[in-house]
């Protein structure tokens, strides 16, 4: 799962976690499209060490 704070999935506009992480959903496609990457994600691992969450900070 990937989350971004503005750009990416609906809802659109500037979506925090109370942590200052992104909230919205985004599919990997449109992360890939996106102009800029998540500035310094939070990675959240699974027991195998495979990522299964990148969470963008806001970095306005």
């Amino acid at each position: 799962m990937i989350r971004t704070a503005v750009g990416c999935g609906t809802p659109s506009g500037l979506q925090l976690s109370r942590n200052g992480l992104g909230a919205v959903e985004c599919g990997r496609a449109d992360f890939l499209a996106m102009q800029s990457p998540p500035y310094a994600p939070r990675l959240t691992f699974n027991g195998d060490g495979e990522i299964t969450e990148v969470a963008g900070r806001y970095h306005p």
